[in-house]
């Protein structure tokens, strides 16, 4: 399944403080790596809002700050846990990188046709960088 292609712009101090909220502080060095806008990560076609990852906690590495917003572009910012549910249902699949509570596909059954274009276009122009 194809992944979403909605993308929304991330309100830079609201995610600040969503952030220093969560976990109280941050160096604001890490801010760099702060977007500033972000593209959905479920599925095409979910049903629920828009979902994107922000933030990895420095206190809790089982739960992160996502960015959820609906057609009309308002963002939210919300703390889930991982869903980490195994690609083929074994511990040596690739676990699930959306949230615990994502509708739909989990995340190694999606694909963006774009990325996957961007891979082809640089094995052809780098094959050395490929093994």
């Amino acid at each position: 399944m194809r992944v979403c292609n909605a993308t929304a712009e991330i309100p830079v101090r609201e995610a600040v403080l969503a952030i220093i909220a969560g976990q109280g502080s941050v160096v604001p060095d890490d801010l760099a790596l702060l977007d500033d806008a972000v593209r959905c990560e479920l599925a095409l076609w979910h049903a629920d809002e828009h979902a994107a990852f922000v933030w990895e906690w420095a206190h809790d590495m089982s739960t992160a700050l996502w960015a959820l917003w609906k057609p009309d572009g308002a963002v939210q910012f919300e703390s889930h846990s991982w869903c980490g549910v195994p690609e083929g249902g074994t511990e040596a699949g690739d676990a699930c990188f959306l949230f615990l509570e994502h509708s739909r596909e989990h995340s190694w059954e999606t694909f963006d046709p774009a990325a996957k274009e961007a891979v082809r276009q640089a094995r052809q122009m780098f094959p050395h960088w490929f093994w």
